[in-house]
C-alpha cells in the first residue's frame, strides 16, 4: 500500500466498495472465497479476481491459499482496517439516521402531524444517486399552509446532514380520506399507506 494518497487505489470504483462491503460484512476471521464473494458484492466471479488480488497486494485483504480455490479475509492488523470498518458499518444505519432527523424536527416544531411517512424508492430500498426521499406529512385542513412551511426548514435541514433532497408531500385531512377519496393523487396515497414507514413511530 502506497502511504501518499492511498484511498485513491482502496476505493478506486465501485467494484472494489462492493468487494469491502462484502468483506466487512463478515467476521475477520472468516474466509470467503471469491466467487462467494462476487455473488454477495454483485459483481463478475472474474471481476471480483482483479479487485481482490488487488486489495491483496495492497495488504488490506489477507488470502489463504487452498488446493483448489482461495479464502479472503480483511486483514485485521492493517492500519486502515478498523476505520474502514467503522466506516462501512455506518452505512447501513444512515436510513433509520434520516428518520430520526425527520422525527426529531416534526416534533421540535410541535406541528399537527396526523401521519409522517417515508414512501417510494427509499422506502423500497431502490434508491438511485438522483432519487429524492418522499416525504408524507397528513395534518388537518387549516395547518396545511403552516406544515408546508415547515417542511421547507426541515428539508434543508436533511439536505445539510445527508445530501439528499428531501421531497415533502402534504395531504389533508387525514390519510385514510386521502387514499379512498376520489381525488387527484388518490393512487400515491394508496401506495404511501400500504408501503409507506412509518417516521413517528416508536424506536
Amino acid at each position: 500500500m502506497r502511504l501518499d494518497q492511498p484511498l485513491d487505489e482502496i476505493f478506486a470504483n465501485a467494484s472494489h466498495v462492493r468487494l469491502l462491503r462484502a468483506l466487512f460484512a463478515v467476521p475477520y476471521d472468516v474466509g470467503r472465497s471469491g466467487r462467494d464473494l462476487a455473488r454477495r458484492a454483485g459483481v463478475s466471479h472474474p471481476r471480483a479476481n482483479q479487485v481482490l488480488a488487488d486489495l491483496a497486494a495492497q495488504g488490506l485483504v489477507a488470502v489463504q491459499r487452498l488446493p483448489r480455490t482461495g479464502l479472503y479475509r480483511i486483514n485485521r492488523r492493517h492500519v486502515l482496517a478498523e476505520p474502514l470498518r467503522k466506516l462501512f458499518g455506518l452505512e447501513p444505519k444512515l436510513k433509520v439516521e434520516l428518520l430520526s432527523l425527520v422525527a426529531g424536527e416534526l416534533r421540535a416544531r410541535h406541528l399537527p402531524i396526523k401521519e409522517a411517512r417515508i414512501f417510494g424508492s427509499a422506502a423500497r430500498g431502490a434508491m438511485a444517486t438522483t432519487s429524492d426521499v418522499d416525504l408524507a406529512l397528513v395534518t388537518a385542513r387549516e395547518s396545511v399552509a403552516a406544515v408546508e412551511a415547515a417542511a421547507q426548514d426541515i428539508a434543508e435541514t436533511a439536505r445539510e446532514r445527508f445530501g439528499t433532497r428531501l421531497n415533502v408531500l402534504v395531504g389533508s385531512p387525514s390519510l385514510e380520506k386521502l387514499s379512498k377519496g376520489r381525488q387527484p393523487g388518490q393512487g400515491i396515497w394508496q401506495a404511501i399507506e400500504r408501503d409507506g414507514i412509518d417516521v413517528l413511530a416508536p424506536s
